[in-house]
């Protein structure tokens, strides 16, 4: 495991004892190079739980990168903040016309954690049913005036308020097998919602148990069209943590056998328990070496690239050269990760093709 470096090594033993306060009294800190393993960490986007625990000990950290960690960090805490406000906004908005809707990911993920304003935010990404989701866009269109981006078919909406990237999505995840997909549908629209406080609301989310899937299901396409970094594993392990109470182990085994999806969600066990901290026993499978090796690929593919495999590629901008790099990724993705999942990774090869097809013949 070459690619598990010191550095590597300390900023897992870190974000360890960020997650769940487990970590030794004292590690190795002889030639680790800090600069690295911060900007490791912000590639990773973990930044702000990996420097509130160095702060926290005091650890003697070159000065160029405390002030730029710091920033990045009180930076990271305000744009929760903001977040937040945001999701109050959304909420009352919605709700002031009955109108159903979901919130995944985000900061309905990062309520689960010690700190969750120390969760690297992203977009708000939520969900409407069929029979409110033309109203939900007439409202936001109205009352926001938002100007929406993507393909009217698209599955989802994007827009932006006070800064804020929304997505209004029409269906929860995706899924390459229309069967699957209906099956996956209809269970989200028809499962008992639950409810997370955000500033003192409480935002409808998907069940504890489904939201563990949808969480994991969005973290595997993105690793086989890119790459993920930490913070979705975080997000996994978390929610497993913070609602072991509530999660109903049997129903999730369930699910991730009828999708084909059980062995990969193995292997990110085994770096849930094995780097990150989650006790054992809140993990619903008891881990075998095949799950502990192909987790090893799995966190090897997460150092590759990071957060959503933006980082350590050759090209950037869109060109040629950078579709290429990327179908490279992909391939060698599928074929490193297809023995945990060869149906769900077929049907995702064909219709990744499909859509590069159908793009080129534009």
């Amino acid at each position: 495991m070459t690619y598990l470096t010191n550095n590597r090594k300390v900023l897992l033993t870190l974000l360890r004892e960020a997650l769940f306060g487990s970590a030794p009294d004292s590690f190795p800190t002889d030639g680790v190079q800090w600069a690295e393993v911060m900007e490791e960490a912000k590639e990773q986007a973990v930044l702000a739980l990996v420097f509130e625990v160095l702060a926290r000990r005091r650890t003697a950290l070159p000065k160029e990168t405390v002030l730029q960690a710091q920033l990045l960090s009180i930076n990271i805490q305000n744009a929760n903040r903001h977040l937040h406000q945001e999701l109050v906004r959304l909420h009352k908005l919605l709700s002031s016309e009955g109108l159903d809707y979901v919130v995944v990911k985000g900061a309905v993920a990062g309520s689960n954690y010690p700190q969750p304003l120390l969760r690297c935010p992203g977009d708000i990404d939520f969900y409407c049913p069929p029979q409110h989701y033309l109203q939900a866009l007439e409202l936001i269109a109205s009352a926001w005036h938002a100007t929406y981006e993507g393909h009217p078919k698209g599955h989802h909406q994007a827009f932006v308020h006070n800064g804020t990237h929304y997505e209004l999505h029409n269906r929860i995840g995706q899924l390459y097998q229309k069967r699957k997909n209906r099956q996956w549908q209809q269970l989200t629209d028809n499962s008992p919602r639950a409810t997370v406080s955000i500033d003192g609301h409480d935002i409808a989310t998907l069940s504890p148990t489904l939201h563990v899937f949808y969480l994991f299901l969005h973290l595997y396409n993105h690793l086989l069209i890119a790459g993920v970094g930490l913070k979705q594993v975080c997000d996994v392990a978390m929610m497993l943590h913070g609602n072991k109470a509530q999660i109903d182990r049997d129903e999730l085994c369930r699910l991730l056998s009828d999708f084909g999806l059980e062995k990969a969600f193995r292997a990110l066990g085994s770096i849930l328990t094995a780097h990150l901290g989650l006790p054992s026993d809140e993990f619903p499978y008891a881990l075998t070496p095949i799950d502990q090796r192909y987790g090893a690929y799995l966190l090897e593919a997460i150092f590759r690239h990071g957060s959503f495999g933006f980082h350590h590629r050759r090209y950037h901008k869109v060109s040629l050269a950078h579709t290429m790099e990327s179908l490279m990724i992909q391939a060698r993705h599928v074929f490193r990760f297809a023995p945990l999942s060869y149906s769900y990774t077929l049907h995702w090869a064909l219709h990744a093709v499909r859509s590069k097809l159908c793009r080129t013949m534009k």
